[in-house]
């Protein structure tokens, strides 16, 4: 009997890797990359061009300000044009600013750290509003863990990368080039995740044509009751749906935007 409760449990949990939450979890780790080869680096950099560790400390925080500052008005932005889009423009933002590290001007630092923090406040702030949209309500606490995982993963590798890049290399021109391919092939992935699913494709229509029945999400449809588990008969339905309903017409509707996308 367990193991047939196991077995219904897991049918009723929708799919974690679909389309969308996989092109996110790609856009937000070459977003990272972008950040972490580069940043550890700045430092170095500044002190490279005649700087001190004082002026070094006022780039990283030409970063951080306008990072966290703007960041409830880039999520205004995300509720009413498209977190995706947000997502996508910071990507793009942070591949102009570092673009312009590579101009050997120790004032354009402190100008492409700006437009990078503006940048990195879309990338987080849209990455995490399509987080909660991609990942099925059931999981999403999972869905947090294997998208911090990937943006964690990058935190780990790329600074490592980056210093080793400048150290034996003398080539901070070079760290600031990859960064910006980084973020260069990111955007496009977070402008088909905006072009797939836009909002805008998407017309939520209830109670039309007839009522056919109540149509629970799989956590209604387990716990039962009126809507999970009786209410069918009242619409001359033998009984409870099965327990892939909700997954089914997800998919459905993801395959359906995604034409619409290409269209």
């Amino acid at each position: 009997m367990v193991s047939e409760k196991n077995k219904s449990a897991n049918a009723q949990r929708p799919s974690l890797l679909t389309r969308p939450f996989l092109l996110l979890c790609a856009a937000m780790f070459l977003g990272y990359a972008n950040q972490w080869v580069i940043t550890p680096a700045i430092p170095l950099y500044v002190d490279d061009m005649g700087g001190s560790a004082f002026v070094a400390g006022l780039a990283l925080l030409a970063f951080s300000l306008p990072s966290f500052t703007v960041r409830p008005f880039v999520g205004r932005l995300a509720d009413r044009w498209s977190a995706a889009g947000v997502l996508a423009v910071g990507l793009m933002l942070l591949a102009i600013g570092s673009a312009l590290l590579l101009v050997p001007v120790l004032a354009m630092l402190f100008v492409a750290n700006v437009i990078r923090g503006v940048g990195w406040a879309g990338l987080n702030t849209g990455g995490y509003t399509v987080l909660a949209m991609a990942a099925p309500a059931q999981r999403r606490g999972e869905a947090a863990g294997y998208y911090t995982g990937v943006t964690a993963s990058a935190n780990i590798f790329f600074p490592a990368l980056g210093l080793w890049i400048v150290a034996e290399h003398h080539g901070f021109q070079l760290a600031a080039m990859l960064s910006i391919t980084f973020a260069a092939l990111g955007a496009p992935i977070a402008l088909r995740l905006k072009r797939e699913h836009s909002s805008a494709h998407l017309w939520v229509a209830a109670y039309c044509n007839d009522v056919s029945c109540y149509i629970p999400s799989g956590r209604v449809l387990q716990e039962g009751g009126y809507e999970g588990g009786g209410a069918m008969i009242y619409y001359g339905r033998p009984g409870p749906f099965d327990p892939s309903v909700e997954g089914r017409i997800i998919t459905t509707a993801g395959r359906l935007m995604r034409r619409l996308g290409d269209s």
